[in-house]
């Protein structure tokens, strides 16, 4: 049977920033499957290295006719047609259900919000410094591949990308920080490390996708 990694439950404090890495885990709470499938057919070098610019940058992606959208979360978001669709009460997450189980994803993409309160006014960098504190905190052997500035369509945003293990399982994610006038949006997009190369195209495609409302 394939192990999976899952979100350790977590209480929520008060504080914005801790309060919101804590509303993404609770929202993730399914787990990423652990394997992968290899189809073991042999493909020749030209059309191996499109399907992997393909894959790459999600050129290849179909995404669902219509994106979420949503006033009470103030944003709208695409997502890949076939995956499924989870609201709670401060987000939603966006999953690529597995064949290992009903609880199992290949692949997701969680949004969610909190009043910005005491962080008006504060500079992008300096919030995700502080949410990056928390981060580490909650996943065991967090390591940075990289941050900095982006724009999630034509929203300023902050980026980190980071590698981390949950209960033994390697997982790859890309989590992003943005503002609006009243709340911070964190976005949570992960797969399984050996799915990665996978499914970051349709993960990117999404992200990309974002809008405030």
């Amino acid at each position: 049977a394939r192990k999976g990694i899952v979100a350790p439950p977590l209480l929520i404090v008060g504080a914005v920033v801790v309060g919101l890495i804590v509303l993404l885990l609770a929202t993730g709470n399914l787990n990423f499957t652990a394997k992968f499938t290899n189809n073991g057919s042999e493909q020749n070098q030209s059309s191996g290295v499109q399907e992997k610019i393909k894959e790459l940058t999600g050129s290849s992606v179909e995404m669902a006719p219509e994106p979420f959208s949503s006033s009470q979360f103030g944003f709208s978001i695409g997502y890949p047609k076939d995956w499924k669709v989870r609201s709670e009460t401060s987000g939603v997450t966006f999953y690529l259900p597995s064949s290992a189980g009903a609880d199992e994803a290949d692949a997701m993409v969680i949004v969610n919000t909190a009043p910005l309160g005491e962080l008006k006014g504060s500079k992008l960098a300096t919030i995700a410094d502080l949410q990056k504190v928390q981060l580490k905190k909650q996943f065991s052997g967090m390591t940075v591949v990289k941050e900095g500035a982006i724009k999630v369509g034509d929203v300023e945003a902050y980026e980190i990308e980071f590698t981390a293990n949950i209960k033994g399982e390697n997982m790859h994610t890309r989590y992003v920080t943005l503002t609006s006038d009243t709340s911070l949006f964190g976005i949570l997009a992960s797969a399984n490390e050996g799915m990665w190369d996978k499914y970051k195209g349709h993960l990117s495609k999404s992200l990309d996708s974002f809008k405030l409302l």
